[in-house]
């Protein structure tokens, strides 16, 4: 799971909705702590993001790997 630095806004919704608690705020912009995230996409199925910023890489779903 990846998030768009140009979409994001930094609203913060998306940080209680992650179910690792891997998601962080750091300079008004949030962020994904790549050593915790599972790749789970949680985030997209909830759609919480105002701004549709989360995305999964390609190659996430054209390999079905885990991306770090």
């Amino acid at each position: 799971m990846r998030i768009s630095e140009e979409k994001c806004i930094g609203c913060g919704s998306c940080i209680s909705f992650c179910p690792v608690g891997c998601i962080v705020e750091t300079n008004g912009k949030v962020s994904i702590e790549r050593d915790e995230c599972v790749d789970c996409g949680a985030l997209r199925r909830a759609d919480v993001c105002p701004t549709d910023a989360f995305y999964m890489p390609a190659e996430c779903w054209f390999f079905a790997i885990w991306c770090r």
